[in-house]
Parts: structure tokens; sequence; C-alpha cells
């Protein structure tokens, strides 16, 4: 698995570089889980239904991801009960282009553009010598797992307001994703490409407005009902142009390095389950993860961290203090834990019990300044870093020197549409620094 998922990697390289280049790195666990109870223990509770209608699962936070593959599931059950082959490796690099879009992004697409894109990178097939990217099955006999024109043939269509629609129900199923998929391999790769321009043009103006009708007129030149006949009509003979890239003579793509396995400490295994089952919901299960190895003497900094972060959720503030301090100590490289121990030392502070107006003097200034500024080294870089380390300077006796303001400066850099980070940038910009910064 992990020699694919290299070449995976350097199969993208090929096809988009920008998709791996691009973005903020942000950690991401991979869980392959096999027989048993491995899988089904990260399956979240409102999603209980999914179980054997899924093979993959994909979490993230802002500062946190974990994708959990199920190698050991042979079939999945379809909505209308019919089944398909479970493919693994398919579903894996579904939820790994999720990743990467969102990372590029920086923050997540409409639901439908981002999985119908998925689905498109996930039918990728590669070797050292060739990689073909957006091809799909003919529907007789040479159909591959999760292929649109296979799932829909024999499907009516939903409408596209119920396919553009955000809010999850129950039309968020396997037909809704092969119907997004369906729509952008028309848009960008069939009918002789004459979609291409009006589809960018019409995602261009839903970043800025709720998708209707007229907008999807305006571009598209055709209404909802005959793009819905235009589709159908694409998935009983989907004529499109695929991309196949070939090695010369002599050429392929590199070799991957070679890759050691080694078992996880106790410490490990609980922290990266413990978070993963957390990102999925599991509060208590969770907890109980990353506790067990802390009982049997783990003092490992990151699961500390993960422990002290997870007594902040719970609202055990002073639990959570005494793991943070001890993760910060061990020098962790987990910026919402300094983030946090900031917070903390800011409210159990004597200005934290006086409200926000309370001045601090640089005793103070320093004590919580120095976690934070040890999470604006760490990635992922985190708004909400900056926003304090703004407000503690707002709150300071002692103004900011230039040095101090570049910090900010550069929370703005990556932040640009935090309108409380931008506030507070240039009102200190404006008091201590540059005016024209502010």
């Amino acid at each position: 698995f992990m020699q694919d998922f290299l070449l995976l990697q350097e199969a993208v390289n090929v096809i988009m570089p920008a998709l791996r280049g691009g973005g903020v790195s942000v950690p991401t666990s991979l869980i392959l889980a096999g027989r048993g109870d491995g899988f089904n223990r990260f399956v979240p509770a409102d999603r209980g239904d999914d179980r054997y209608r899924t093979n993959s699962l994909f979490f993230d936070d802002p500062e946190r991801g974990a994708i959990v593959v199920d190698f050991a599931l042979a079939e999945l059950l379809l909505e209308d009960n019919t089944t398909q082959e479970s493919d693994p490796y398919r579903s894996f690099y579904k939820e790994y282009f999720r990743f990467l879009i969102r990372r590029m992004s920086g923050q997540k697409p409409p639901a439908w553009f981002e999985e119908g894109l998925v689905q498109l990178f996930s039918s990728i097939d590669f070797t050292k010598k060739w990689i073909n990217f957006a091809q799909v099955g003919d529907g007789f006999g040479g159909e591959r797992t999760g292929d649109f024109n296979t799932l829909l043939v024999q499907r009516a269509l939903m409408p596209f307001p119920e396919l553009f629609s955000e809010q999850r129900g129950q039309s968020r199923n396997t037909f809704w994703s092969a119907q997004a998929y369906a729509f952008v391999h028309m848009c960008l790769y069939g009918r002789g490409q004459i979609y291409q321009k009006p589809f960018v043009q019409f995602l261009s103006r839903i970043g800025n407005e709720p998708p209707t009708e007229e907008i999807f007129v305006e571009c598209f030149k055709k209404d909802y009902k005959n793009m819905l006949l235009e589709l159908r009509g694409y998935i009983g003979f989907t004529d499109y142009k695929s991309l196949r890239y070939t090695a010369k003579k002599g050429q392929a793509l590199p070799e991957p390095p070679p890759v050691t396995l080694r078992p996880a400490n106790e410490a490990e295994v609980g922290r990266i389950v413990g978070e993963t089952l957390r990102l999925g919901g599991h509060g208590e299960k969770a907890h109980l993860a990353l506790i067990a190895p802390y009982i049997r003497g783990e003092r490992d900094p990151a699961l500390l961290a993960a422990l002290g972060l997870d007594e902040r959720l719970a609202k055990h503030d002073e639990r959570a203090q005494k793991f943070l301090e001890a993760a910060a100590k061990g020098v962790v490289v987990r910026p919402r834990a300094y983030l946090e121990l900031a917070r903390l030392r800011l409210a159990g502070g004597p200005a934290g019990t006086a409200g926000d107006e309370k001045r601090l003097d640089a005793s103070q200034v320093a004590h919580v300044l120095e976690p934070l500024l040890l999470a604006h080294r760490q990635p992922p870089p985190m708004a909400e870093v900056y926003e304090l380390i703004a407000a503690v300077w707002m709150r300071s006796e002692k103004p900011p020197t230039r040095e101090d303001l570049t910090v900010i400066n550069q929370g703005v850099n990556h932040f640009s549409r935090r309108p409380t980070l931008l506030w507070r940038a240039a009102t200190l910009n404006l008091r201590h620094g540059d005016p024209e910064v502010a």
C-alpha cells in the first residue's frame, strides 16, 4: 500500500503539480482497518446507517485530519439495496484527493463540486510507465467500480437544486455522488469540452452567491431542465476526451523511496486512535483511548498535548493546563496546544479575573506570549494564534515593537479575511507602527 501511495504522489506531480504543492501542510493520519471492529469504531454515530455503504472516512478540522480505509469489506451496499465491489484503493484515492483539494483551496468547496472532483481524481489509473486520467468504463462489461454511467444508467436523475444543495440529507448518497461526478466530468472533459468555460464561470459566480437557475442560465445558456436532459444523454453515451500520459522510451516515474515500517508504541496508538475518534464525534471513546497509555506510564509530549486538548474540550481546565504545560515543556509540535495553553494562562492570571479591559504588565504579556510565539512558528498556521497575540498587545501596558508587529502582520498575510485579526492589526499598526500598513 505504501509503495502504491508514494507512486500515486509521483503521478499527481505529473498531471497536476499544484495540487500537492499548494496550500498549508495539515498533519493527517492514515488508518488502514482490517478484520473485526477496526473500521466500525470510527464511523460517526450520526452515520451509523452508512456502515455497509462506505469503506472510507475523511475527517478534518483546521489543525488535524484523518483518513480511514476499510480493507476487509468485500461489497458495498447501495441505497437501492444492490451491491458493488468494494475497492479500498479507489476509496483511499477519493479521500486523499479530498484532503488535497481542501488543503489547496484553504476552505471546503461546494459539496457537489468537491464530490465530483474527488470521484474524477479517484478514477486515476497508473503504472511507472503511463497514467490514465478522467477515464470511465463503457458500461458494457468495461465498467469499473464507481463509474457514474454504470450507477446512473437506469436511474432517474435528481433536479439540480437538489444536487447543489448544501443541506446534508438522505439525498446525499451514492447516486448523488455519481451524479455530481457525471456533471463535473461532462463539463470538464465531455461534449467536446464546450461546457468547460461556462463551468468555470459558474463556479466563480457561486463562490460569492448561492447557486440559482438564473446564474446557471447566464453561464451555460441552458436552464436546469435542458441541462438535465443533456446530462442524461451524456450518461447514456459518454463522449469525452480522457488524458493519457506515456513516458518516453527509457523514462518512467521515479522509483518511490524505500519504506521502513515499525510497530507503533502505546503513546502513538492512543493518540492517533483517540484523536481520530474525537474528529468523528466519539468523545468518551476518544478520551479512553487517549488516557489508557498515560495511565500505563507513557509521557510522550504529543500524547500529553492531545490529552490536554481533550480535557479542554471537556471544560476540565485545571487538568487541561497541567497536561499542556507538560507538553510545552517537552517542546511538542502542536500549535493548538500552545494556543489553548496561552488562553488558560491569560484566563488564570490576575488579569483574567478582571475582564478583558484589565491592562497586562510586561511579565504577564511575556507569560501569555511565550506559547503563542512557539505556535506561530509551527505548521499549520492558525488564525486564532495571531488574533490572540494581537489581543494581548492591545491590553499591554508596554507598547509592541516593530518586530512584535511584524508577527501580527504575518498573520494578516495568512488570514486576510478574518475581520477580528484585521481590526486588531490595523489598530496596533496605527497606534505603534506604520500608518500606511494600518
